[in-house]
């Protein structure tokens, strides 16, 4: 006698229907994660651009003024107020933009980035620190 079972397997239908909602969701998912990344860049920038007030400010606190550029910070050895001069995430090879004011008394410190192209609404050049307001991430 033979034996009438029949084997189980799936068709060419299921798996192409398997495939197509994997692919869907990777459609979905994927931009998530990009834009992700472009935040996490963005929120290395403000940490960045905190880190320059800081020592722009213990800068202030021994010389009563800031410095008239960002490259007055790195000492020699290790032994200035910071170690190198930060880049922004999304610009590696530009270094952010400082400006001190004419008295001497207030700085704006600019990104250089690429975030505009990144995210969208965010306006070019920023973030910014601004002395005295802090951090505004996105216009004025």
């Amino acid at each position: 006698m033979r034996n009438n079972r029949r084997r189980r397997a799936f068709t060419l239908i299921e798996l192409m229907i398997a495939i197509a909602i994997i692919a869907i969701l990777a459609a979905i998912a994927i931009p998530r994660f990009v834009t992700a990344r472009y935040r996490a860049y963005l929120s290395a920038c403000s940490v960045n651009e905190k880190n320059l007030a800081t020592a722009l400010e213990s800068y202030r606190t021994d010389y009563r003024i800031y410095p008239p550029a960002l490259i007055t910070l790195v000492g020699a050895g290790g032994s200035g107020y910071i170690q190198s001069l930060p880049s922004c995430p999304s610009a590696p090879t530009t270094q952010y933009t400082y400006v001190p004011t004419p008295d001497g008394e207030g700085f704006t410190i600019g990104c250089p980035g690429y975030h505009q192209f990144q995210i969208n609404g965010q306006l070019p050049g920023f973030p910014q620190y601004v002395a005295g307001f802090g951090l505004k991430e996105n216009g004025p």
